[in-house]
């Protein structure tokens, strides 16, 4: 089987998008709208923790070969840590994101277990300096469909791999290294030219940026796509049809405090643009309704993802949330 680089397999990790093509111009600015004053505040202080539950959808129309995950979970964790670029130390963030979950590929009657687990980290700067990227890495245990199987041995690919990305200052250049975990001789390293004057974000920091974000038409910003074809490049990411705001109903803790909540949203949905997509992806982000009132501090609230192939769909939603102040 030839061997096919698929850090897109969720969402967990990586954004892994179909999008509008063209060059952003779009400078993006970020209010700070994870704290409960995003006026007055102090990185130093900052610690927030979330909790999600990843439940499977069946797809419209199933084939031979199906997929099914066992609930999984989700978290999110935000701190302030000391960040180091090109011989400078500052106070910024750490954003760490984990994401396991079990289940089964079917094919002919039979089926084949499995488990994976994806854990990405990415430290940044605060918001004066637009949550500028610092370096990112992401471990990845997993495993991909190959639509193509007579057996269900062979209906699904072993991926265990660690992608890392480290910026300049100027935020010009990154060295992206790939290693391979069960193949050595598909590691690899490359510099990707970034340059440009429209805002960058790093892969792993996408989910939580967008809390600081205007979500309106017309956001655009540039990633370095983690999906290799031919080599590594920067991409862009847009919003693929006009926010729709909504109210949002769930039940999930906020500081241990569990109860039933009617949240203002926003929902968009994201892509970006090249091969190797996944198709379309929702996010649904909490509103600032008003100055003073931050209940909610913009967080996301659910998403959902396609697995490859028309598999079926990870639906995401909070469970508890500990917010910084």
């Amino acid at each position: 089987m030839k061997f096919k680089r698929l850090t897109f397999l969720l969402l967990a990790a990586p954004l892994a998008l179909l999008a509008a093509c063209g060059n952003p111009t779009v400078t993006l600015s970020f209010s700070p709208n994870w704290y409960e004053n995003p006026v007055n505040y102090n990185i130093s202080d900052t610690y927030e923790f979330l909790e999600y539950a990843v439940t499977f959808e069946k797809p419209a129309s199933e084939g031979d070969l199906r997929a099914e995950y066992d609930e999984g979970t989700y978290t999110a964790e935000l701190s302030s840590a000391s960040v180091s670029q090109d011989g400078k130390s500052r106070i910024g963030y750490r954003y760490t994101t984990r994401f396991h979950a079990t289940g089964r590929y079917s094919l002919g009657g039979r089926s084949k277990e499995f488990e994976e687990s994806i854990v990405s980290e990415v430290w940044f700067l605060g918001p004066s300096d637009a949550l500028r990227p610092v370096r990112s890495v992401k471990t990845v245990d997993a495993f991909a469909p190959y639509p193509s199987a007579t057996r269900v041995e062979d209906a699904a690919t072993h991926y265990n791999y660690t992608f890392s990305v480290e910026y300049n200052e100027a935020l010009t250049r990154a060295q992206v290294s790939y290693d391979d975990l069960l193949h050595d001789e598909n590691d690899e390293t490359a510099t990707v030219k970034i340059g440009g004057s429209a805002t960058y974000l790093d892969n792993e920091q996408m989910i939580f940026a967008l809390r600081g974000a205007e979500l309106v038409s017309g956001l655009t910003f540039r990633t370095i796509n983690p999906v290799k074809q031919g080599s590594w490049k920067k991409a862009t990411v847009a919003l693929q049809s006009a926010p729709a705001d909504m109210v949002y109903r769930d039940s999930f803790a906020i500081g241990g405090t569990e109860e039933a909540r009617s949240v203002e949203a926003t929902t968009i949905v994201l892509g970006y643009s090249g091969g190797n997509t996944g198709g379309t992806q929702s996010f649904t982000y909490a509103k600032r309704i008003a100055d003073g009132v931050n209940t909610y501090r913009n967080v996301l609230l659910s998403m959902r993802t396609p697995l490859l192939y028309g598999l079926g769909y990870l639906n995401y939603k909070l469970k508890s949330a500990q917010f910084t102040k």
